[in-house]
């Protein structure tokens, strides 16, 4: 079995984990293809996810792994930048910045899979708090 070089897997992470994301986030139930909903109507979007909670798991898994494997891409994008005094400061800001970008959207898809475990009443509760969430991971991801 051959090696295989960080650059050459950091360049195939940042190809294929956007790819994997943006499948993710397209696919998964209330967003954008399949029963699409408003999201500003909680009522509609946690409907699709319930009805389609198979489905919704494995969009809410696909699009966190797609994540990091854009995030590993970058940092061995960053790394390349390190003999540079001002490319190395700044592009360590957005490595951090996109860090918490990540983080911020695996745990929205995590309360995603939450709803689709049908828990009643408190999905509102859960829905809510992942969009607040998002829309902070959003603002970390695009200052990056």
């Amino acid at each position: 079995m051959g090696t295989i070089s960080m650059n050459k897997l950091g360049g195939l992470s940042l190809i294929l984990g956007p790819l994997l994301a943006l499948s993710g986030y397209f696919l998964q139930p209330g967003g954008m293809l399949i029963e699409a909903a408003n999201p500003a109507d909680a009522q509609a979007v946690i409907a699709a996810a319930v009805g389609n909670s198979g489905l919704t798991n494995l969009t809410m898994f696909m699009v966190p792994i797609g994540l990091v494997m854009l995030l590993y891409g970058i940092i061995v994008l960053q790394a390349s930048t390190r003999e540079d005094g001002n490319g190395n400061a700044l592009t360590r800001y957005s490595v951090l910045l996109f860090l918490f970008a990540v983080v911020g959207w695996s745990f929205t898809a995590a309360m995603g899979n939450v709803i689709a475990s049908n828990i009643g009443a408190a999905a509102g509760t859960v829905y809510a708090m992942s969009l607040g969430v998002g829309a902070l991971a959003s603002i970390f991801g695009g200052l990056a």
